[in-house]
């Protein structure tokens, strides 16, 4: 007998929990008659219920069936009373189901008319309730998946956070609001903004132009970066990424299938310290370079940035990661290096949708997880051939639907890196193709090439 047979008592067969079969689904019967019962009684509160639940919501087959029949005919601007609701449940063939009438008697003799804030409370009972058997019929969904090893590993971890997140989405979900609930909110963040006196809403980038034209980075936003090689669009997708982390205590993660791990931490440590890149790639210090290291040691370790390498990972495995990274330390900023480099996970037909596919993707799980997305991306080489060199959108290497998808497209340009001799070579114009939800242009930053990195641009803006 094997170890594992000694552990689990030498059978093969899953193990059988001697309780299960004497529990019952979560449910609350009182719940389910005191809604039932109050929306008859009260048409007026029937918008605050279907607001919060739904007929599915319901465990009990004739509370389910008579909360159906008396939304509908609230929609249809049927007074409710017996004779209607009589007529109505016969029309659907389940007056006997739910009992007749003499069950409805009953039910409004055992629950009387209730006040709208306990409706809602007992609303709030019965989807919580819901939410338990909905969990309940996922796991053993899983289990099933689990025992019969049918399905990749992967594909099932992915599809239980996803079902995690979609019932956190529900719990979250207000359905139908009128505008007044929102423009409340939206008033009392601007007082708040303006009480604070602070022009970044977002994580910030820690550049102050960018961040005064986009206010930062939002929840549900896709950013692409998009330039030629050796215009350091990966040295400014780190950047942001530190500058997050550190400044806004960010939990951040990099997806690299370019670059190797330590490549990456070399790289921040450069551009944190200030110290040679090329120095610390030889380890060719000077004596003053220890201590800034150290300092820079300091405030990257931490941090909250993780750093995958896994240069053949898949858009749907990348999703996957990100959401048990969501579920086990919060996370608040995903950047992806880069788009072309990475598959679908799905068969596409040709590799311009597989691009799209990718860019879907990641948009989706920005609008899901709620955070931004900074996602880079290659330039076509027909840009070398042109006299003018500056990108515009049809340079996007295998684009597909990438700028649909994408909330903003910025192009990274230094006329330097064709021109040493031009009169500002470090000089980088970042150049918003696209923004969704603020003003297009240009904004500047100065390229310190030495440290692998970006600063704030010191000359006059334009």
């Amino acid at each position: 007998m094997s170890e594992l047979d000694e552990i689990t008592g030498g059978s093969a067969e899953p193990y059988n929990d001697p309780a299960a079969e004497f529990r019952t689904m979560p449910f609350s019967n009182e719940a389910e008659q005191a809604v039932v019962a109050s929306i008859i009684i009260n048409r007026e509160i029937i918008p605050d219920v279907v607001g919060i639940i739904s007929a599915s919501d319901f465990y009990i087959d004739r509370h389910r069936e008579l909360f159906e029949t008396v939304v509908e005919l609230f929609n249809r601007g049927v007074e409710i009373n017996y004779v209607s609701l009589k007529e109505a449940l016969e029309k659907r063939g389940s007056l006997e189901s739910v009992g007749g009438l003499e069950f409805v008697f009953r039910l409004m003799d055992l629950v009387p008319a209730t006040d709208r804030s306990s409706v809602t409370h007992y609303s709030e009972i019965v989807r919580e309730k819901s939410e338990l058997r909905r969990l309940i019929a996922m796991s053993e969904k899983i289990s099933k998946r689990c025992y019969t090893a049918e399905d990749d590993v992967d594909d099932i971890i992915s599809d239980a956070e996803q079902e995690i997140i979609n019932v956190t989405k529900n719990r979250n979900a207000t359905g139908l609001t009128h505008i007044s609930v929102f423009l409340n909110e939206s008033v009392s963040k601007i007082e708040q903004l303006a009480d604070a006196k602070e022009a970044v809403t977002g994580l910030t980038t820690g550049f102050a132009d960018i961040d005064r034209r986009t206010a930062g980075l939002h929840p549900a936003e896709f950013i692409l970066i998009a330039a030629r090689p050796g215009m350091g669009k990966t040295s400014l997708a780190l950047n942001i990424a530190q500058n997050a982390a550190i400044i806004d205590n960010a939990t951040v993660a990099i997806f690299s299938l370019e670059m190797p791990g330590i490549q990456i931490a070399n790289r921040m440590l450069s551009s944190q310290a200030s110290v040679s890149a090329e120095r610390i790639k030889r380890g060719d210090l000077k004596e003053d370079d220890w201590p800034e290291l150290g300092e820079a040691l300091a405030a990257l370790v931490g941090t909250n940035i993780y750093i995958d390498d896994d240069s053949s990972i898949t858009a749907r495995e990348l999703s996957a990661k990100c959401k048990k990274l969501k579920l086990e330390k919060g996370l608040d900023l995903v950047i992806v290096d880069y788009l072309q480099l990475m598959s679908s996970g799905t068969k596409a037909g040709n590799r311009q949708q597989e691009v799209s596919d990718i860019s879907r993707m990641l948009k989706i799980m920005a609008n899901d997880l709620q955070i931004p997305v900074i996602a880079l991306s290659q330039l076509n080489r027909s840009v070398e051939k042109r006299e003018v060199k500056e990108p515009v959108l049809s340079d996007l290497r295998e684009s597909g639907s990438i700028e649909q998808d994408a909330d903003m497209v910025l192009f990274l340009y230094r006329e330097g890196y064709y021109n040493e001799d031009c009169e500002e070579p470090n000089k980088t114009k970042l150049k918003f193709e696209k923004h969704r939800n603020g003003e297009v242009g240009y904004e500047f930053l100065s390229w310190l090439g030495e440290y692998t990195k970006f600063a704030n641009w010191s000359g006059i803006r334009e």
